[in-house]
């Protein structure tokens, strides 16, 4: 499957130098620097009991699997949030004259009875990110704020998009922290892109089959890396390079 981040033009292409880019490229700070495991002595009798081995969230693949799928979509330039000089309690925004609708606000009545997140403006914004995202015929994306980052001054509203339908860009709708002021730098990742194949789900329920169960109890042998090892399977979302776009030439093909 080949997703692809398409410009309006190849002069909008080569002015984009902030591209989007496979999401683990970018993991966020704190996980980094987190340890594959706690000294257990740091840990509490409660705690010991329940995790004796001291295994860190880092251990947990489910939650990288999530932080590391699809794509980010970064910022492509920078963006300033300040209050209005007037005094109305307004926000003032200021980013590159190089490019033209990076912020606006989103119509109160569209959003009227949304749960604002507790600690965030009762005002939405909206990123006009300039790429509109082309999947494949029966693949759509689901579009939320990137997996942990809760240390970015705003959360956008997630979304799932028909993106092979859908000709133009995404308009991110989004809520700004109260007491945020200042610089959001080019760079930062404004939305994660998941790419998910559409097919038609029906529920069903049932008890554990016995292949299941013997699979339990093989991979609870392993103290470290269980779901690794025995139930995880490996997902890819590789970067690739520009689309070459075919010569308009009729007779192109005489010179191939």
């Amino acid at each position: 499957m080949n997703i692809k981040f398409l410009a309006d033009s190849q002069e909008a292409l080569d002015t984009l130098i902030e591209r989007p880019y496979p999401a683990i490229e970018a993991l966020p700070k704190w996980y980094k620097k987190l340890p594959l495991r706690i000294d257990p002595k740091q840990l509490s009798p409660q705690t010991y009991s329940s995790n004796p081995l001291g295994r860190s969230i880092k251990m947990c693949m489910p939650v990288f699997d999530i932080m590391s799928a699809g794509y980010h979509i970064p910022l492509h330039t920078d963006v300033y949030f300040q209050d209005h000089p007037d005094g109305s309690g307004d926000i003032d925004i200021q980013w590159s004259e190089s490019f033209d609708n990076i912020v606006s606000y989103h119509p109160r009545e569209q959003y009227s009875g949304y749960p604002v997140p507790e600690g965030y403006r009762d005002l939405a914004f909206k990123w006009s990110i300039p790429w509109v995202v082309q999947t494949p015929p029966g693949w759509s994306c689901l579009f939320v704020p990137p997996s942990h980052y809760d240390d970015q001054p705003f959360k956008c509203m997630p979304a799932f998009v028909d993106t092979d339908k859908h000709p133009v860009p995404v308009l991110f709708p989004f809520f700004l922290k109260k007491d945020f002021r200042g610089l959001i730098p080019k760079g930062t990742p404004v939305i994660q892109v998941i790419p998910i194949k559409r097919e038609k789900v029906k529920s069903s329920f049932g008890i554990v089959p016995k292949s299941f169960k013997t699979r339990q109890k093989i991979a609870f042998t392993d103290i470290f890396n269980m779901y690794k090892k025995h139930f995880r399977s490996k997902k890819y979302y590789e970067q690739g390079g520009e689309i070459k776009t075919e010569s308009k030439c009729p007779f192109s093909f005489l010179h191939k």
